[in-house]
């Protein structure tokens, strides 16, 4: 039966082929942007390294500062002090760190070069502190990720990417040796596989402790909480209120609104930009 209907087919298909070949060409181009956008969507959400905690990771980009007294309204990406004051110390996540937004314009590329040398190269620059590097699962091709105590006594301090270390220092390991960055010396730690720009909290070329950097208290940032549960999330909606409170109190007449924790997906669809969940 089913060798009669395959003829029948074939004998339709061949009635008019001009006809069957655009039907079957068009069929074909619907089933691969299916799956094309099926990876994407994957790829950009999905667990996977050096992004592997995604699925219990929530992100708090922007914030919204209000003096009712005068109608001001300041809104903006979190700076460094607010998110050290009242995020980092947060309970109810089992880790909170953060990083500077990945812009691939000349804002977020620095110069760097090997001392001595005269070639230099520009290199996306990701400033963050040590807990960074137990949220990501970047893959070490040597040394180590700076440490807390680099971070806390804001040492220069680098890790970079593989293909930035053979640039510096071709056929050399890199790490131990002294490069200028924005000319400052920094010490290079470690170096790491590099991490293609579709994990945009991991994509970089240099890592530094953002304590090393002139002016850090007002640099923006990123915050990103790691959850135990996913069933924390009231009790860590309660805690961000209650951080909002303490800044009300001694910030006053100023009044904080934070960005309600916000998914992954969330986050990288970009909706949550200057937009509370608890003004929706």
């Amino acid at each position: 039966m089913y060798r009669i209907y395959l003829k029948q087919a074939w004998q339709m298909l061949m009635q008019n082929r001009f006809i069957s070949i655009i039907a079957i060409l068009g069929t074909a181009l619907a089933i691969m942007m299916i799956l094309v956008i099926v990876m994407a969507d994957t790829v950009q959400n999905a667990d996977a390294a050096p992004e592997s905690n995604r699925s219990r990771t929530l992100y708090i980009e922007f914030f919204a500062k209000r003096d009712t007294t005068r109608g001001a309204l300041h809104m903006g990406t979190l700076p460094y002090s607010l998110v050290k004051e009242y995020l980092l110390n947060l309970k109810t996540p089992e880790l909170v760190t953060f990083v500077n937004e990945a812009r691939y314009d000349s804002r977020d590329y620095c110069i760097i070069n090997r001392q001595g040398a005269d070639n230099s190269f520009d290199a996306m620059t990701r400033m963050t502190n040590d807990a960074y590097w137990k949220l990501m699962n970047f893959s070490f091709v040597s040394g180590r990720p700076f440490s807390k105590e680099e971070y806390d006594a804001g040492q220069q301090v680098a890790v970079i990417s593989q293909s930035l270390a053979t640039k510096l220092f071709p056929g050399e390991d890199a790490t131990g040796k002294t490069v200028d960055l924005k000319f400052v010396p920094f010490r290079i730690v470690g170096v790491v596989k590099d991490v293609s720009p579709v994990f945009k909290e991991a994509a970089g070329d240099v890592w530094v402790p953002i304590t090393a950097q002139e002016d850090y208290t007002e640099k923006q940032l990123i915050a990103m909480l790691r959850l135990r549960d996913k069933e924390d999330y009231p009790a860590l909606l309660r805690e961000i209120d209650e951080a909002e409170r303490r800044f009300n109190l001694a910030n006053k007449p100023w009044t904080l609104s934070l960005n309600a924790p916000y998914s992954h997906r969330t986050h990288t669809m970009g909706v949550d930009r200057y937009v509370s969940e608890k003004e929706r």
